[in-house]
């Protein structure tokens, strides 16, 4: 995927003409075979680059997205990125959330 760094400022905004247009996505037919298979895909990822713009990029394939990630201890900031990530259908599984079966 090529992707721009500092393009979360802008996130809220973006759509999925945007989105795709700085962004590559390679084999999307196996992703939706798989998909059509009722089959989950795992992608597993660094987190390097935007991964905030990788995330949303697939989502709009209409692909569910799920990141399992570490709530930021700042509630306001954790909660700004959480509303930034659902407006493009990016879901948060927090770690060491009861009921998740995720730790840390």
């Amino acid at each position: 995927m090529k992707q721009k760094n500092f393009e979360l400022a802008n996130f809220q905004h973006m759509d999925s003409k945007f989105l795709h247009k700085i962004s590559d996505i390679e084999n999307v037919e196996l992703i939706k075979s798989s998909l059509k298979k009722g089959k989950g895909i795992l992608f597993v990822s660094a987190h390097a680059g935007n991964c905030e713009m990788a995330t949303a990029t697939v989502a709009w394939l209409d692909v569910p997205v799920n990141v399992v990630a570490k709530k930021i201890y700042i509630d306001e900031l954790n909660d700004m990125l959480v509303g930034y990530r659902a407006s493009k259908k990016v879901n948060i599984i927090f770690k060491d959330t009861p009921g998740t079966g995720i730790k840390q």
